[in-house]
């Protein structure tokens, strides 16, 4: 082709560019995968060749691709094959114990029944240790809670991990004990599910995440999301991406994000010389992360007041969660990775716990100062005037977990009061001081659907439709650009996506609706109709 022509025309529509100088244009056209020009219908059919792909909206509305800031597309790609049973297709207990009965009576004694994405809200509490005894038959069970930070097990698998009964709760973690009998639950939390959960990673190979991320990623592609920032990455899942970009095999944008909680795998990063930015246009490097905090659904999030409802069975009380580190085992790591220019990420959900990664993010840029750092509080939830005001001077950005309100909404009420969802993902907030704040997914913890975390952030509507914080809300552009030109920007890459400008990377999502001139509550029922990426199209419903 002609280099004076596009490959790709879209014309006839409604492109939202992000831009405020150019908030709508009609038409795009894009080249050699980045956009060459915008304007109107007309201006850009001047670009079209005899072998230019036209596409015309039909007055369609088109946005820039989604960037997703933090997710676990690796933990999804282990799921696929796995489990049993994944949310939401089990809805009580008894259906849970049904398909345990199922599975001991099809399969040999020591095959394991897995379930994941167990939503304790739903069913009213865990399965006992006794019940899933009764339905497995001697067969290992562990039904993984959505959060990825609590689970309940059977006897079996307490045997297969080599858990006695008498075992002693790890530093950061506990193994729920019933206050009368003083026998183990089953439930684990935070460390002591780390046992278990290091059981079925460990097993995993670099060609199982080869196989499964890129089926992770036509999902996410329906989705209109076309970059993602992969939080918390182990070294097997590092090695996968890199040999899937070689063979040029991803089907995704790719933001690593390396795993701090891994032994030497930091000091490796840092000895092999790498730093936030380096890569390409597909896979490169965003940070390291810490997962300081826990989970507020799971009641483990490192809070100053106690977790109010009713306890689980073996549950502290008053429980105010735990943080996962000390301040001395972090602080020197994290200082390492940002003096060696890695951009630090630590998770904070909890007053407590934002006040802890503060406290470590504040301490590393003391000894050493930079002012575009771009350090990161990952899902940020609980955030009151006084940690608003600190994140405010330091420059930190709160990596907000926009998907959390909708899905996890509900479970936030009941754990901590409709009165603190006033401090809980405010992006209204955010806006007005000047903050920047992308949002994400979580995925597989809640749905990589944009627009159902944007029509809660409009809305502050929970799944169950309650209505939470709603002077928090924000408008719907704004919410649009914490999933576009503000998670570009927290990966560096504002230059090149989140915005749909001449020069930018031609990654489009085109709707079925106009996302901005719909009721409310239609925001949620926006569907993708075809999501571009790098000038190609790479889905269409």
């Amino acid at each position: 082709m002609n280099s004076l022509y596009a490959d790709l025309i879209l014309t006839g529509g409604k492109i939202a560019t992000m831009d405020d100088d150019t908030p709508f244009v009609e038409a795009l056209a894009a080249r050699d995968g980045k956009i060459v020009a915008i304007g109107s219908s007309a201006d850009v059919a001047a670009l079209a060749g005899s072998d230019t792909r036209i596409i015309d909206l039909a007055g369609a509305t088109a946005i820039p691709g989604i960037v997703d800031s933090h997710c676990h597309p690796d933990g999804t790609a282990l799921e696929l094959d796995r489990y049993h049973l994944k949310h939401p297709e089990f809805t009580t207990i008894d259906q849970i114990l049904d398909a345990i009965r199922h599975h001991a009576a099809t399969t040999g004694p020591d095959e394991w029944f897995m379930g994941n994405g167990y939503n304790n809200a739903r069913f009213d509490g865990y399965p006992t240790r006794q019940q899933l005894d009764d339905a497995a038959g001697g067969r290992p069970v562990i039904l993984f809670r959505m959060d990825g930070h609590v689970a309940v097990v059977n006897s079996r698998a307490f045997e297969i991990a080599g858990v006695p009964e008498d075992v002693e709760n790890p530093e950061h973690g506990q193994f729920d004990r019933d206050p009368e009998t003083g026998r183990l639950t089953g439930v684990v939390r935070e460390g002591a599910y780390f046992v278990f959960r290091a059981m079925f990673r460990g097993s995993a190979t670099v060609e199982d995440y080869e196989q499964g991320l890129p089926r992770v990623f036509e999902n996410y592609l329906t989705h209109g999301v076309t970059s993602v920032h992969n939080s918390v990455v182990r070294p097997k899942v590092f090695k996968a991406y890199q040999n899937l970009h070689s063979r040029g095999e991803l089907n995704m944008r790719v933001g690593i994000i390396g795993n701090g909680d891994v032994d030497g795998m930091v000091q490796a990063m840092i000895a092999s010389g790498l730093q936030s930015g380096m890569g390409d246009g597909w896979l490169r490097i965003v940070g390291v992360e810490w997962i300081a905090d826990a989970s507020v659904g799971g009641r483990t999030a490192a809070f100053y007041n106690p977790y109010q409802g009713e306890p689980d069975v073996g549950e502290p009380v008053p429980n105010t969660g735990m943080q996962l580190f000390s301040r001395e085992w972090l602080e020197p790591r994290v200082l390492a990775a940002h003096e060696a220019g890695l951009t630090v990420c630590v998770e904070g959900l909890g007053d407590r716990g934002v006040d802890f990664a503060l406290d470590v993010i504040e301490a590393a840029l003391e000894k050493c100062p930079r002012d575009d750092h771009r350090s990161r509080i990952e899902h940020c939830c609980c955030v009151p005037d006084a940690q608003m005001a600190r994140i405010k001077k330091l420059g930190v950005v709160p990596s907000s977990a926009t998907g959390f309100l909708h899905d996890l909404g509900d479970l936030y009420v009941r754990n901590r009061g409709a009165d603190a969802m006033k401090t809980m993902f405010r992006h209204r907030t955010y806006i007005d001081q000047g903050i920047r704040a992308p949002g994400h997914s979580d995925n597989p913890v809640c749905n990589v659907n944009p627009f159902r975390a944007m029509w809660s952030m409009v809305t502050r509507t929970t799944m169950m439709g309650d209505v939470a914080g709603p002077e928090e809300a924000v408008t719907i552009t704004e919410a649009l650009h914490a999933y576009t030109t503000l998670g570009a920007w927290a990966g560096r890459e504002e230059h090149a996506k989140g915005k749909l400008l001449p020069g930018m990377l031609a990654d489009v999502a085109v709707l079925d609706r106009d996302l901005f001139d719909v009721p409310s509550d239609e925001i949620k029922d926006v569907q993708v109709t075809k999501t571009i990426l790098g000038g190609d199209l790479v889905f269409e419903r």
